[in-house]
């Protein structure tokens, strides 16, 4: 009787483990074993190419399951102990990949949704440690003041992705339909790491209106208080950024023809929230005379272990 394995490379992790109980009492030649060998061989090199961090965890387990049902066979089946062997070597070898995934693919997840992706992960660090209800979710998307509206296939779909990174979970309530969405550990994680600080709003809230050297004292303190990072290098950029703005309003005030002279226009100045986003800045994005007063604190900031770039 021939043993059919067509299929078994791509096939679902449960239905592989039934067929491959129903052809165990036919593995009894060393070449059939060989047949199976070279086809989970080729499901572990389709896994390697195409799973996802959470695909892989399961795919190891069900290798795992292989080598025990081979292991338990091969008391009567000599033959079988090279399926046992190479089916716990191939469960390693994804145990070790899940391990070692290649965060860029994570990465390269969340850039597909631009803005979407860090809105969803600040609406998610927002309801707390709770589930999240699908339909709220939606609702949240489609009342961001960032015109993020989301369809429903685009949320299944974002949703499904953030879900094959095992970034999310997805359950339905007892005794309903209801969807609730939450974070997993490493969800939460970047979910920190992408989420705009909470005292991003006031600093930027502060720019937009300007602000003089009276204010700056209030401000910082007030910064501080929402886990702005105490530091006398970002005191003194607000000085600057005070002197900065009180300037720009007086030539906006009083417009100049004067091509030699500084420019304030709102267009040409770049505030400093670029610096002050916990760090995260590109230096590209500002105009070399606002960089050169800094270069002084650049180097203490340096020497002292902690380099920014400015």
């Amino acid at each position: 009787m021939s043993i059919n394995v067509i299929g078994w490379d791509r096939m679902a992790s449960a239905e592989l483990l039934k067929q491959f109980r129903g052809c165990l009492p036919l593995l009894e030649t060393e070449r059939r074993a060989s047949l199976i060998v070279d086809t989970i061989a080729q499901r572990l090199i389709y896994m390697l190419r195409t799973a996802s961090r959470k695909q892989l965890a399961t795919e190891a387990k069900t290798f795992f399951r292989l080598s025990e049902l081979a292991e338990d066979a091969s008391v009567n089946q000599t033959s079988l102990g090279s399926i046992s062997d190479a089916a716990m070597l191939f469960g390693r070898a994804l145990s070790l990949a899940v391990d070692n995934h290649d965060d860029a693919s994570i990465e390269s997840t969340l850039a597909s949704y631009d803005k979407r992706s860090k809105a969803f992960f600040e609406i998610m660090l927002e309801s707390g440690s709770e589930p999240l209800r699908r339909t709220d979710l939606k609702r949240r998307f489609n009342d961001h003041p960032d015109d993020l509206a989301i369809s429903e296939s685009q949320l299944s779909h974002m949703l499904r992705d953030f879900d094959n990174a095992n970034l999310i979970f997805r359950s339905r309530v007892t005794g309903g339909k209801q969807v609730v969405v939450g974070l997993t550990p490493q969800g939460r994680e970047i979910a920190e790491q992408k989420a705009a600080p909470s005292w991003q709003p006031i600093l930027r809230q502060f720019l937009d209106i300007g602000f003089d050297a009276n204010d700056v004292a209030p401000l910082y303190e007030m910064l501080c208080d929402s886990g702005f990072p105490k530091d006398e290098v970002l005191l003194e950029v607000l000085r600057l950024a005070a002197v900065r703005s009180t300037a720009r309003q007086a030539a906006n005030d009083e417009p100049s023809d004067d091509d030699t002279g500084w420019r304030y226009q709102d267009a040409a100045w770049q505030p400093p929230i670029n610096l002050l986003q916990s760090l995260r800045v590109d230096s590209d994005a500002w105009s070399s005379d606002f960089r050169e007063p800094f270069s002084n604190a650049r180097s203490h900031r340096h020497n002292s272990g902690k380099t920014i770039s400015i």
